[in-house]
């Protein structure tokens, strides 16, 4: 058994814990000098690719080879990481986790993940799973995608403000109504057939109307961003996260044919 360090970035372990609700269980890639990861709901109608720079989770050093880091749970994970996360304006008192795996040298497999505080001599184990007891994600790392004809722009702030007012009318459907500049959101629930709407501004005329039903439980688990969201004829809609860290999380949804 051997030990090797891991170098990550706050931010990426943040926005991993984002899409922990989508699915917790996660396999993490170090390939091609990037950290790679994917999955989807268990319903498949909410799927992700996150793409980083190999800094943000690097688990595998200035080796060249590729290597997989797995999660059965990784919410129980980012809760040890939490208890040693304390930042702190002042850099002298400020708690870090640090994190090492415990690597089985014959299996060339991490094992045991061990979270300590940088500044007492506490530590955490957690175990790591294997691969096989691992879900496979339905999408593929460089999946074909269909041709987007239209694109709006959703900020944080309007990503909050849908989320709380279709919460307020417990929506099951939302829908994106294209149609010339204009696409009007509406939030909707079938069955008492109460219903919240607003119009957002298309970044393009569309040639013909377009409607893009989706289902809310899937639509909800978008975390809250800026969004470029692209819209397809083929029921499925793309939502790119807009930042500007290097990170590269894009989610997509897939429509329903009716709401029915």
């Amino acid at each position: 058994m051997s030990n090797k360090n891991i170098i990550y970035t706050r931010n990426y372990i943040d926005t991993v814990n984002t899409i922990s609700p989508i699915t917790s269980q996660f396999i993490f890639e170090n390939k091609d000098g990037q950290v790679k990861l994917r999955g989807n709901n268990e319903s498949g109608n909410c799927l992700f690719l996150l793409n980083a720079p190999k800094e943000n989770l690097n688990f595998t050093g200035d080796e060249d080879n590729e290597s997989k880091l797995c999660f059965l749970d990784f919410t129980k994970f980012f809760k040890l990481y939490k208890e040693f996360d304390k930042p702190n304006d002042d850099k002298t008192k400020e708690e870090h986790a640090v994190l090492d795996i415990e690597v089985n040298d014959n299996l060339n497999e991490a094992v045991v993940m061990n979270v300590k505080s940088n500044k007492s001599p506490c530590n955490f184990k957690y175990r790591l799973a294997n691969t096989d007891v691992i879900k496979k994600p339905i999408i593929k790392e460089n999946p074909k995608l269909p041709e987007f004809v239209a694109s709006i722009n959703l900020s944080k702030e309007m990503v909050n403000v849908i989320m709380h007012r279709i919460s307020m009318i417990d929506a099951n459907y939302v829908t994106f109504e294209l149609n010339e500049k204009t696409c009007k959101f509406i939030g909707k629930n079938n069955i008492t057939n109460q219903e919240y709407s607003e119009e957002i501004a298309l970044d393009t005329e569309v040639d013909k109307p377009l409607k893009v039903t989706i289902k809310a439980e899937a639509f909800t688990l978008l975390p809250t961003a800026d969004y470029l969201v692209n819209f397809s004829e083929q029921f499925l809609t793309r939502f790119e996260q807009q930042r500007a860290d290097g990170i590269d999380l894009t989610l997509f949804l897939t429509a329903v044919k009716s709401e029915n």
